[in-house]
């Protein structure tokens, strides 16, 4: 059984070699780890959840940086007009 490391950086380097399409990684993971279809759909499914919660909280910082960048503003705008 493969591990679920091995999968996943597998599909980030077909993601980042840009020279495949990855709507073609679970056949690939089919072929390169001899998975059934269904496994391969699981692991890449997973994959993707994981990168979509890593983008959801790379989001999430960038927008609490931006909104308590808008209330140090707000409360310099305050005290300068005290």
């Amino acid at each position: 059984m493969v591990s679920r490391n091995e999968v996943f950086s597998f599909l980030d380097k077909v993601r980042d070699s840009k020279t495949a399409n990855i709507f073609d990684a679970c056949k690939m993971l089919e072929n390169h780890f001899g998975m059934t279809p269904e496994e391969a759909k699981m692991d890449f499914y997973q994959w993707a959840q994981q990168l979509q919660r890593e983008e959801d909280a790379k989001n999430q910082e960038i927008d609490s940086s931006i909104n308590s960048g808008w209330t140090a503003k707000e409360e310099e705008v305050q005290e300068t007009s005290d």
